[in-house]
């Protein structure tokens, strides 16, 4: 099982994240699991197959994403990931892969650490369109998106935590230096 664990972090380091794909979990369309590339499904279906079925390390295996509050796409692992893998840039790859699949994704305040860090790194990249607000909420659009569909998401996304925000005298930064905010407003 070492093995099989190190050949899948190895093969996962090298991949990129847009060979990440995503389908719906059993057609319940608030879950989204992660289909990786062939040789790497396949020792993912090894490894989980090595824990009893129903446990949190079973469930770890299957990489699902649950997008609890819609229309937000406040997203997040529904069982984290196995801790054989935590450090290796999966969460990030998984992360930034879905925000392409959906165009955008949000998150909360109250994320984990391993989450904030992933949405930290997100921020930072700028091939993503990424507001963070002071009191830790980010939001992370794809560039694929249009302007249009930009500016319904911003205002959604702005407007469902206008009361925590003004309450907290949040302030909004964006990660595109020449982005301009105000053509959502």
């Amino acid at each position: 099982m070492i093995d099989d664990i190190k050949l899948f972090s190895d093969n996962v380091k090298a991949m990129h994240w847009n060979e990440i794909q995503f389908k719906y979990y059993y057609g319940i369309t608030d879950k989204l699991q992660a289909q990786f590339p062939t040789e790497i499904e396949q020792l993912r279906s090894k490894l989980q197959s090595m824990s009893k079925p129903g446990t949190r390390a079973w469930k770890q295996w299957q990489f699902i994403f649950e997008d609890i509050f819609q229309p937000l796409n406040r997203i997040h692992f529904e069982n984290g990931l196995p801790k054989e893998l935590l450090g290796i840039g999966l969460g990030f790859k998984l992360y930034r892969a879905l925000i392409e699949h959906l165009k955008y994704a949000c998150s909360e305040a109250n994320a984990t650490d391993a989450a904030k860090r992933i949405w930290d790194k997100l921020f930072s990249d700028n091939t993503l369109i990424c507001y963070k607000f002071s009191t830790g909420q980010y939001l992370a659009i794809s560039q694929q998106s249009t302007i249009t569909e930009r500016k319904k998401i911003y205002d959604t996304w702005e407007n469902s935590m206008r009361g925590q925000l003004n309450a907290n005298n949040a302030t909004l930064v964006s990660n595109q230096k020449i982005h301009n905010l105000s053509q959502y407003k």
